[in-house]
Parts: structure tokens; sequence; C-alpha cells
């Protein structure tokens, strides 16, 4: 039962991954055309961007988490 749950969560875990580099490409994108945005946008963008960032960091971490759970529970025995 562990071995679909953890397959289930590096698979979110890949999505995620392609999310985040995603948003760096996107962040690269505002820093390139800081020039012609009116400086209210860019900052808006960029805080937009560095909190979704954020975000699902903190999404990879839970996950990370979850799957190290999993795998201990099942090394010994206690996983249902």
């Amino acid at each position: 039962m562990n071995a679909t749950r953890i397959s289930r969560l590096k698979k979110r875990r890949e999505d995620i991954a392609r999310t985040l580099a995603h948003l760096a490409g996107e962040r690269d994108e505002v820093e390139k055309n800081k020039g012609w945005m009116d400086l209210g946008a860019h900052q808006r963008r960029h805080l937009l961007l560095a909190d979704l960032s954020a975000w699902y960091d903190g999404k990879l971490r839970q996950i990370d988490h979850m799957i190290d759970e999993m795998n201990q529970a099942d090394r010994y025995g206690r996983g249902p």
C-alpha cells in the first residue's frame, strides 16, 4: 500500500519540480524586462513569483517528509 502512495507522491514531486523550474524562468524574464516594465508592476510580479516559489518549496519539503516517514514505517514493519 505504501508503495502506491510513495509512487503518487514522487509523481507529484516531479510535477512540483517542473512548476518551480517554470517559475524560475518567469523570474528570469521579469528581471530581463525590468527596464521597460512599470516599477510597481515589476515589484508585484517579483513578489508573486517569490511567494509562489516559496509555497511550492514548502510542498516539496512536506512530500519529502511524508516519503521518508513511509519508508521508515515500511523498514520497521509499521506500515499499513
